[in-house]
């Protein structure tokens, strides 16, 4: 979201931190696929509630450095506390599969651009370097030990990082 307003509102916004982000999902079948997947997991909320939902959601790869954090405990209990059908709402509206690509953008931002991924998030970290080599103001730094959650993991590096991005432009 912070990206696509970024593109569409570049009088507005001098430059923005986009982390553990993608610019999109391209090709159309791709976003359809996420779509579907979306759509059968608001519906299993809908259907079984918060718990299990959880439950896989944080099995998934992703979030490995997160399960193995000491704030992990924490996190889950903040999360148990969403509503599940503004949750499905969320997933069908908010989705990576719903969103449009922004990924034939990127040449065209003019504002700086600090992208923020985790190394042991191989797949946010590749994206947030491909996003870098379209942007022509684009940075990537890549938090050393981190994964995908990079607010729950490390919110002091996630503040510093943004911090100094903030007072060098």
């Amino acid at each position: 979201l912070a990206l696509q307003l970024v593109i569409e509102h570049s009088d507005v916004v001098a430059r923005a931190v986009i982390v553990s982000a993608s610019p999109g999902i391209a090709g159309e079948p791709a976003r359809q696929a996420r779509r579907d997947e979306d759509e059968r997991r608001a519906r299993r909320l809908e259907a079984q509630g918060l718990e299990p939902f959880l439950e896989d959601w944080y099995r998934l790869p992703l979030f490995a450095p997160l399960r193995e954090h000491p704030e992990f405990p924490a996190v889950l209990e903040r999360r148990r506390r969403n509503d599940p059908r503004l949750l499905a709402r969320s997933l069908r509206a908010m989705g990576a599969g719903s969103q449009r690509s922004l990924w034939d953008d990127l040449d065209g931002v003019r504002a700086p651009l600090h992208f923020l991924a985790g190394e042991r998030d191989p797949k946010f970290t590749a994206l947030a370097l491909d996003a870098v080599a379209r942007c022509p103001r684009g940075e990537a730094v890549i938090l050393r030990g981190r994964g995908h959650a990079l607010v729950e993991e490390d919110p002091a590096a996630v503040a510093g990082e943004t911090a100094g991005f903030l007072a060098d432009h």
